[in-house]
């Protein structure tokens, strides 16, 4: 987290703190805001409400069952016929009547279950069929394999690469799902930990902003604001010093009426003094956040 402290001579910082004072925190109207429950934000900003919301979602192939008759009127199972590719139903169907055939199941056998039985694995770009044609211990057994995006049957070479090349993908998106950041309401977890909390309107150059009082402790979480900062602190309003820093994400607001904000926030700035003074450290020892803060003219 970028942060730094702007240090600034006696004269200017009392002439500072008191037009702070007038922007930061000055009077506006308030919005009411309601509770929410934490929420994850991943990495292109899009607000999600579990883990599970990330999982991959594809369209199935388009199949229909087709029952098989031998020629004796036997129902001996289904077998899939793949919609957009005939040609490969038609081997489908042609590989089960010759493996029927080599059954040479007695014309007087009743037939209780099934013979032929199919299963299909796929995802959003390729599918495997195998098919079974089974009956006494004896039987045959037979595998296609489908691009999806063509509709057109492949090698197994083929689909083994898509398929490693699938589980690259998945583990890549393991990786950024650990990356996603949990973003929870910023008035109830403050007011829960003892900050009184007013949110103010944008207000000609200074952004929309939640205001955050405890004692002397001030805090200033600035929303869709074009700063090299997303909130500014001072520990003590009687002393002339301030910090800045940036959110592990911006703040969100939700519903147009509640402000979300990264749980690291709280947990850091909000939750107690001794993990404000270890942020303030932090803050001190970017200098280049500094440089950028020392050039603005915020006003807290």
């Amino acid at each position: 987290m970028k942060r730094a402290k702007i240090f600034m001579s006696a004269a200017v910082m009392s002439s500072f703190v008191f037009a702070c004072s007038f922007s930061l925190f000055a009077d506006d109207q308030t919005v009411q805001t309601i509770d929410k429950q934490p929420v994850l934000i991943n990495q292109n900003g899009s607000v999600v409400e579990s883990k599970t919301d990330l999982q991959i979602e594809f369209k199935k192939m388009e199949v229909d069952l087709q029952e098989y008759i031998d020629d004796n009127n036997r129902f001996l199972g289904n077998y899939p016929v793949i919609k957009g590719n005939i040609a490969l139903s038609e081997k489908i169907h042609s590989d089960i009547d010759t493996a029927v055939r080599d059954l040479d199941i007695d014309v007087e056998e009743n037939i209780t279950d099934d013979v032929i039985k199919f299963n299909i694995d796929e995802n959003e770009k390729l599918a495997s069929i195998s098919v079974v044609v089974r009956y006494n211990d004896n039987g045959s057994s037979f595998y296609y394999y489908l691009n999806k995006e063509t509709m057109k049957e492949i090698l197994v070479s083929e689909y083994e690469k898509g398929q490693r090349d699938m589980a690259g993908k998945a583990e890549e998106t393991e990786k950024f799902e650990q990356h996603e950041i949990t973003m929870v309401p910023l008035r109830t977890n403050a007011e829960n930990l003892g900050w009184a909390v007013e949110w103010r309107r944008k207000s000609g150059d200074v952004p929309a902003r939640a205001i955050l009082t405890k004692g002397k402790q001030k805090r200033a979480v600035f929303y869709n604001s074009t700063l090299d900062y997303d909130f500014v602190i001072t520990e003590n309003i009687d002393e002339k010093d301030i910090t800045t820093g940036k959110l592990d994400r911006n703040a969100e607001l939700i519903d147009d009426s509640v402000l979300f904000v990264p749980s690291s926030f709280i947990d850091k700035f909000l939750k107690s003094d001794e993990a404000s003074e270890a942020s303030s450290s932090e803050v001190k020892d970017n200098s280049q956040l500094q440089e950028q803060a020392e050039n603005k003219n915020i006003k807290n």
